[in-house]
């Protein structure tokens, strides 16, 4: 049993937030994020599946060993929020701590229930780290709306379906109630469906809006988890439009009205089967697009690739993205979220 680190220097509002980390399979990969976050002076609440039990030990973590499904995992972790405020994060990414904190005090001063920051994709990369702007549709993004199922319904056909509402900062009641929904859909063919419950949920729940901060560094170097009970090749949109899930659409719209009494559920529908519809012709385009681009050289490929992916090296950042943290500061967090990940 390993000790976390009993001398780090706490930041003040930190114990009011509880890290929420519903993980599979990832005990030793996930130790060195969670000691960053207990570093921090958070309370860290893990519910795990894998063979492996999590070696650490510190007055502020809890650590449950569940062999059962995420849906399990998170009505678990509903019940054991130890603070005022709460946010789920991955097991496999970096939320960022300070900025978290910096969120807690910005949420505390409006009339919202929750808020989120930038985000970034990062990779490791010939020797260096990189990062690349993610979810930019989300740059000026506030959603301040007073009619509930007009700010539920604004979310998608805004921007489109995004998993920004699952890993929010928010009150810890409400990311009980969020927890809770997510108990109730084991029964759902596709993984995606807690990220459109959380769209719907939080937006329903109620006003929130966007930090300029970086609080998010998705780690895209290693895959993501997918397996005969977590299928990522059904998409939403098409299990919502799959005529073999038609039982199950029923079942997780009436688990909707639930949590989320008098919700425009009809114009919810409407959304998704137009989303679907928009999503199958972009595919068409997408098809005779790829096909146009074989003929061209490498030298143009590249440019394409660098102009429109944006990515960049943290020690050549971009000056056109505005960055809270300095290239060496980005660099040291991403050294915490790829400790025993790289690829050697």
């Amino acid at each position: 049993m390993t000790i976390a680190n009993p001398s780090a220097v706490q930041v003040e509002g930190a114990q009011d937030v509880t890290i929420l980390i519903a993980s599979f399979n990832r005990s030793e990969q996930i130790v060195p994020l969670i000691n960053y976050y207990l570093d921090f002076g958070f309370h860290v609440n893990v519910a795990y599946d894998s063979d492996k039990p999590i070696l650490l030990d510190h007055q502020r973590l809890s650590l449950h060993q569940l062999k059962e499904s995420y849906s399990s995992r998170c009505e678990f972790l509903s019940r054991n929020i130890h603070s005022n405020f709460g946010i789920l994060v991955t097991d496999d990414d970096l939320f960022v701590a300070d900025q978290i904190i910096r969120m807690k005090s910005l949420l505390e001063g409006s009339d919202s229930i929750s808020i989120f920051g930038q985000v970034v994709g990062s990779w490791f990369n010939n020797g260096s780290y990189q990062v690349s702007p993610t979810y930019l549709p989300f740059e000026s993004y506030a959603n301040l709306e007073k009619d509930v199922s007009k700010r539920v319904l604004n979310q998608f056909t805004c921007s489109g379906i995004t998993p920004i509402s699952m890993y929010r900062l928010t009150y810890s009641v409400t990311l009980s109630k969020m927890l809770q929904l997510f108990g109730k859909l084991e029964f759902v063919s596709t993984p995606y469906i807690y990220e459109v419950s959380a769209e719907i949920f939080m937006n329903y729940a109620g006003t929130s809006f966007r930090s300029s901060g970086l609080y998010w560094i998705r780690n895209w170097e290693i895959d993501s988890i997918s397996n005969s009970k977590w299928n990522r090749s059904l998409s939403f949109l098409e299990w919502f439009n799959h005529a073999g899930y038609v039982k199950e659409r029923f079942e997780w719209l009436e688990t909707i009205k639930i949590f989320c009494p008098n919700l425009d559920i009809a114009g919810l529908e409407s959304v998704f089967e137009a989303n679907w519809i928009e999503q199958l012709s972009s595919r068409d385009e997408s098809k005779q697009l790829r096909t146009k681009c074989i003929r061209f050289t490498k030298r143009v490929q590249d440019f394409i690739k660098h102009r429109f992916t944006g990515y960049y090296s943290i020690q050549n950042l971009d000056k056109k993205v505005s960055w809270e943290y300095e290239p060496d500061s980005i660099a040291f967090l991403l050294k915490t979220l790829y400790t025993n990940q790289i690829r050697n």
